[in-house]
């Protein structure tokens, strides 16, 4: 017969073995959200990447050409949706936060403010900016690279061609892409050429460089 100091020991163990058991599910549980959590945010990077690409080719479509502030930045192949670039896309083809700004000839220009003054970023930039009043252009996000990493990266049609060149291709190279723009994203770590990039286009647009 177990006396009550045999009682009081196994009981003990029960407890322990109970914690060990919380601690292990706890644990999966918070592995199993982290995945999830990230999954979500390159869902939401893909889906904000392609919405760009198609802001984009509204204004190609407009038949006015390319606004200046575009084409500057994307003469090299790699543009930068900064503020200044970004702030094109305001204009009624997305929804950014803006004021506007007088001019010495009398009109008026877009100038992004608040969670958009650093230009169209990633999720995982957003994510921070709106948590962090003081962030800046060099402030490092959690999973890797700075704001500045994190502003998405475009390329146009500059000659009405049917044809972009972009920077950063599939191969990690220069690439000439079957799309009237282009706009990709370096992904969570902010670091170009790896294999959790973003792009709008599918390897099979590229047509060669």
């Amino acid at each position: 017969m177990m006396n009550a100091k045999s009682q009081r020991a196994f009981s003990l163990i029960e407890l322990l073995v109970s914690i060990a058991i919380i601690a292990i599910i706890t644990g999966l549980s918070m592995a199993a959200y982290g995945k999830f959590t990230a999954r979500a945010q390159n869902t939401r990077c893909i889906e904000f990447v392609h919405q760009v690409r198609t802001a984009l080719e509204q204004i190609y479509q407009g038949g006015e050409g390319w606004p200046p502030a575009l084409q500057a930045a994307a003469a090299s192949g790699d543009g930068r949706l900064d503020a200044k670039a970004g702030a094109v896309l305001a204009q009624g083809r997305m929804s950014l936060t803006y004021g506007l700004k007088d001019n010495d000839d009398g009109t008026q220009s877009y100038v992004l403010k608040g969670h958009d003054r650093f230009g169209v970023v990633t999720p995982w930039a957003m994510d921070y900016i709106v948590h962090h009043d003081s962030a800046s252009l060099s402030s490092k996000l959690p999973g890797g690279g700075t704001i500045q990493d994190h502003i998405l990266h475009y390329a146009i049609d500059l000659d009405y061609d049917g044809i972009t060149e972009v920077a950063h291709g599939y191969d990690g190279g220069n690439a000439r892409v079957r799309a009237q723009a282009c706009v990709w994203s370096y992904g969570r770590d902010g670091v170009p050429n790896t294999k959790d990039d973003v792009r709008s286009w599918a390897k099979g647009q590229e047509v060669g460089r």
